[in-house]
């Protein structure tokens, strides 16, 4: 079954909002076993909407469009796609009363043009809104299935949850089986994990990179008829890829490297501090996105003049003098000396030149020490990170937390 995504809208085209819509959906039917083979995304006009209408028909059994369902002079979807489909436009007492409804909840006034969101392609089916005023609808069009939806995320979640995806299953033709693995990698550079898995068997199977910086994601998938079958090959394809790869690949599915330490942390009732220079306090901010890390996070510090590294981590003068803000010695002072302070069974530290300026030829732009001082005792790391400033500090807590990551494991 062929599937199609089109959505409207002027932002869309002139990049002042990011088509997080598309992503959502297209990420939805795939890992549920559909195929979406076209995706495009047309303006608030009547022509280039009429068009990407009728092309989506000729093509396309489902078409999922979403946006321009509101009540403003520019939200002309409903409007042209009745014209391009020659279906008369009609009021839907059940939609008005319910937009009535949402507006007597909120204890709002409705406005008039509020009531040209109940108006809709007769014979339509309204598919409901309970996140806002605009009601979708399914269309059945020259052997083609189209669902309106609005453009507010959190409205078009609902409502494809609710109605849409279901409907698809129920429009399906053929039950095809799907199964998917994703691994989450850090450590190891796209390029680098494309040679060690060159010599993978990709017989019936998908093997996707998807960066999301600074981890590599590795979806593992594939469709077919018997779900056994698809289960094994996907079980064998994971195996090569653990086996070729080890510790770069640190967990599966939603769970990023900052929750993964934090369970970890959790399950042993270990504890965590971190003391940031370079990173200014990214790393805290990761650590403290995740819910629950007050069990296990205890203290954070952005000590970024050497006053500060000596009067809050107590890293004597003399290291500082002799070897630096950035160094190895410096690093490893700060990171006993946090730990000695916040009495936490572990403490991070990183200090580094991110740039642009600031760099020289013994310690240019991109150099970070980071340590972990834990109850074995303290082991401290030198990494080159030459990127922009943004990527520098991310690429540098990441790597921190990495860090720990393999202490724990090992």
């Amino acid at each position: 079954m062929k599937i199609e995504v089109l959505t409207v809208g002027d932002e869309i085209l002139s990049g002042n909002i990011v088509d997080t819509n598309f992503a959502w959906i297209g990420d939805y039917l795939w890992s549920h076993g559909y195929e979406l083979h076209v995706h495009s995304s047309v303006g608030d006009d009547p022509e280039p909407i009429t068009k990407a209408i009728n092309l989506a028909a000729s093509r396309s059994q489902v078409v999922i469009v979403t946006g321009g369902l509101g009540p403003t002079i520019d939200d002309i979807t409903i409007e042209t796609a009745s014209k391009a489909f020659g279906m008369p436009q009609v009021l839907f007492p059940e939609a008005l009363e319910k937009i009535k409804a949402r507006f007597e909840k909120l204890n709002r006034p409705m406005a008039a043009n509020n009531e040209k969101q109940a108006r809709l392609p007769e014979g339509s089916t309204v598919i409901p809104n309970d996140n806002g005023t605009a009601p979708g609808c399914h269309i059945a069009f020259q052997n083609t299935h189209f669902f309106f939806l609005p453009g507010v995320p959190r409205e078009m979640k609902k409502m494809c949850e609710d109605y849409v995806f279901p409907k698809i299953k129920e429009l399906s033709p053929v039950k095809t089986e799907f199964c998917q693995k994703v691994l989450r990698c850090f450590g190891m550079t796209e390029s680098a994990m494309d040679r060690e898995l060159a010599s993978v068997d990709l017989t019936d199977v998908d093997l996707a990179f998807r960066i999301f910086f600074p981890e590599i994601l590795l979806k593992i998938s594939a469709r077919g008829s018997d779900l056994n079958k698809v289960q094994k090959r996907v079980h064998e394809v994971e195996a090569f890829v653990r086996d070729r790869l080890g510790d770069v690949i640190y967990g599966e599915g939603e769970e990023m490297l900052p929750q993964w330490v934090g369970r970890v942390l959790t399950e042993r009732g270990e504890s965590l501090s971190v003391a940031e220079s370079c990173t200014g306090g990214l790393l805290a901010s990761l650590i403290t996105d995740v819910p629950g890390s007050s069990k296990y996070f205890k203290e954070g510090v952005v000590t970024y003049s050497n006053e500060s590294k000596q009067d809050l981590l107590a890293v004597p003068s003399e290291v500082l003098k002799n070897h630096g803000a950035v160094s190895a010695e410096t690093a490893i002072a700060m990171a006993e000396g946090l730990r000695k302070r916040a009495g936490t069974t572990y403490a991070l530290s990183m200090t580094g030149i991110a740039g642009p300026d600031g760099g020289s030829p013994d310690k240019p732009v991109g150099t970070v020490h980071i340590a972990l001082s834990s109850p074995s005792g303290t082991q401290e790391r030198k990494l080159f990170f030459p990127a922009s400033r943004e990527w520098f500090k991310r690429l540098v807590a990441f790597s921190s937390l990495d860090i720990l990551r393999k202490h724990l494991i090992h």
